[in-house]
This record gives C-alpha cells, sequence and structure tokens, in this order.
C-alpha cells in the first residue's frame, strides 16, 4: 500500500488558455497549496508546463561547480589538458541531465545564453585563453561541442532508443559535427580570425595532437582573437 508524506508532498496546476481559480488540496488533514514550479525525478516544470525554471536552476548548480573547480584549474600550469577537460565534463553531465525532456525550452534564447555562459568559463581554462576569446572560437579550438548541440544530440540518441549501439552513436557524432560545421561557417561575426585558420572543423577537433600539455595555451594565444592579458 502506498502512502503519501503530506511534509513531502509539491503540486501544481497546469495552466491552460483559460484562467484558473487558486486551488487548494488536502492530504491527512494538510493541506496542500499549489506552487509555481513542481521537482520530479530531478527535472523541475513550472505551471505553464516550461522547463525554463529547470534550466535556470541547473544554470545556477553548473556554475557553482565550476566556480569551485577553477579553484584548482588555474589558467597555467598545474593540470594537463586531459584533466581539465575531464574536470569540464563534470559540468556538462550536471546540465546534460534529463536534457532529451527539457530540449525544447532551448528555443529561447535567454535560455541558450545561460548554459552557454557556463560552457564559456569552463573553456576558458581549458583552452587557457584570454577572456575576450568569443565563445565561438573557445569552442573550436577547445574542440568542445557547444552545448546547445550536446543536448540536441543527447534527444536524438534518446530518440533512437538511448543510443544503444555503437553505430548510433557514430551516427549522432557525425550528425552533430555536420550541424556544428554548418553553424561555424554561417557565423560572420565573432571568432573570424579562427575560423580562417581552422575552416574544417572535423580534422581539428579529432586531431590529437591538439590534446598535447603545454602546446594548447600558446595555441589559444594565437587563435583566440586576443585583445588583453589571461584570465586568472
Amino acid at each position: 500500500m502506498i502512502k503519501l508524506a503530506p511534509q513531502k508532498t509539491e503540486a501544481v496546476l497546469l495552466k491552460g488558455p483559460r484562467k484558473k481559480e487558486k486551488v487548494n488540496f488536502t492530504l491527512r488533514d494538510t493541506i496542500i497549496t499549489p506552487g509555481g514550479a513542481v521537482k520530479y525525478l530531478g527535472i523541475t516544470i513550472d505551471a505553464r508546463g516550461s522547463y525554463g525554471p529547470h534550466i535556470i536552476n541547473v544554470a545556477k548548480k553548473a556554475e557553482n561547480r565550476a566556480a569551485g573547480l577553477m579553484r584548482i584549474m588555474p589558467n597555467i600550469g598545474c593540470l594537463s589538458s586531459g584533466k581539465r577537460e575531464i574536470l569540464c565534463g563534470v559540468v556538462h553531465s550536471t546540465i546534460l541531465y534529463g536534457a532529451p525532456i527539457w530540449c525544447e525550452a532551448l528555443r529561447i534564447r535567454r535560455y541558450r545564453t545561460m548554459l552557454e555562459g557556463v560552457q564559456r568559463r569552463m573553456l576558458l581554462r581549458v583552452g587557457s585563453a584570454y577572456r575576450t576569446t568569443s565563445t565561438v572560437a573557445l569552442q573550436v579550438i577547445t574542440g568542445v561541442i557547444p552545448i546547445d548541440l550536446m543536448v540536441e544530440e543527447r534527444r536524438y540518441l534518446y530518440e533512437m532508443g538511448n543510443g544503444q549501439e555503437l553505430a548510433i552513436r557514430k551516427a549522432a557524432r557525425e550528425r552533430t559535427l555536420n550541424l556544428w560545421q554548418r553553424r561555424w561557417e554561417l557565423n560572420e561575426e565573432k571568432g573570424q580570425w579562427t575560423k580562417r585558420l581552422i575552416p574544417d572543423l572535423r580534422p581539428w577537433v579529432t586531431c590529437r595532437h591538439r590534446r598535447i600539455d603545454k602546446s594548447l595555451f600558446y595555441i589559444s594565444q594565437e587563435l583566440g582573437d586576443v585583445k588583453t592579458s589571461p584570465s586568472s
């Protein structure tokens, strides 16, 4: 027999086109007032059926983790490039939890910008780059897929059966690289110096020499549209 604990019970009224009056629920003599959003299995959904609040919450959580990791990841020295990418992956994992569920919310630019901002902070350290290096250039230099394309890849894998087969995972990554390449070619605003030197992403992203320690710092300075001193 299932028993509900009133102190752990939350409720939210999903709003439609018609305005609803305020409603309260009673559970074992405890009044439960619906809130503006509710969390279920780690995913937050609001009264409009939107996952915007989830992205806001997860961006804050990832930002806090990034801040903690950056204390042990100075811009120069200490950690190898491989270890830097692993730590960056911790932040990405925080963001990508349940991505196939809330991916549609990224159609709103505000939410994309939030996640891009968190990724950017980590990529500055992964690439040992200057603060003025554009986000699109950072993603290319470090070979790290843009966060919204990571979300899209998770959605694609979910629809294809969670990507249990190696062939599906390879096809999903190929699809992501194609989307990234198309975006890179259409970009005419930022990272143009980087684009002149790396017009084709695939050879660079899959190049093992790009990950050689100590070289990535100098590569970042050459490719990243440098204007000021490196971030601390």
